[in-house]
């Protein structure tokens, strides 16, 4: 979409973008690999979401006059990081289970990330093909609060929720405004 709207290339230069992360992703197991015989499935994984959020986060900011080049540098470190994080999830979940339910495990794994990139898929898709802009913010911010209004039910089972809510208000309300 990057290269299609801000760029105004082809859908074929847009597929072509691709390709950094196609090849990041595999170096990035391959080094993850190397990490966890050393040092564990945990500093990988971390290594893993470093990299994916260095090299996403940035991609918001991107506008006309930037390089491709850094869109290629930003994407590539993506694939990097994706690399490192979906070894290392599926062997922290390996190392978790009886040797007999690896299979069981493994393929959990797998049918989740699978099920989770067609639903996301999917609804950025209807997001963005039914321009709700202004509505996917509201849909947005009511997911933010329904989340966080359940983590704190769960992790602070003392604390009163109205408690906690006024307490996190000073934190939200500068988020609902924006």
């Amino acid at each position: 979409l990057v290269v299609q709207g801000v760029y105004r290339g082809t859908a074929t230069e847009a597929g072509a973008m691709l390709i950094p992360l196609s090849i990041g992703w595999p170096v990035g197991s391959m080094v993850s690999g190397r990490v966890i015989l050393r040092w564990g499935f945990r500093p990988a994984l971390l290594l893993g979401v470093v990299f994916i959020a260095a090299g996403s986060v940035p991609l918001v900011w991107l506008a006309a006059g930037t390089s491709i080049w850094w869109v290629v540098a930003l994407t590539t470190v993506t694939g990097l990081g994706l690399g490192f994080a979906t070894l290392a999830t599926t062997i922290a979940v390996q190392n978790s289970v009886d040797w007999s339910r690896r299979g069981v495990a493994t393929s959990a794994v797998l049918f989740c990330r699978s099920m989770g990139g067609s639903v996301g898929v999917t609804v950025m898709g209807a997001m963005l093909s039914a321009d709700l802009l202004g509505t996917m913010v509201f849909i947005v911010k009511g997911f933010m609060l329904v989340f966080l209004q359940m983590w704190l039910r769960w992790t602070l089972p003392r604390l009163r929720i109205d408690q906690v809510l006024y307490m996190c208000v000073k934190v939200l309300l500068p988020l609902a405004c924006i």
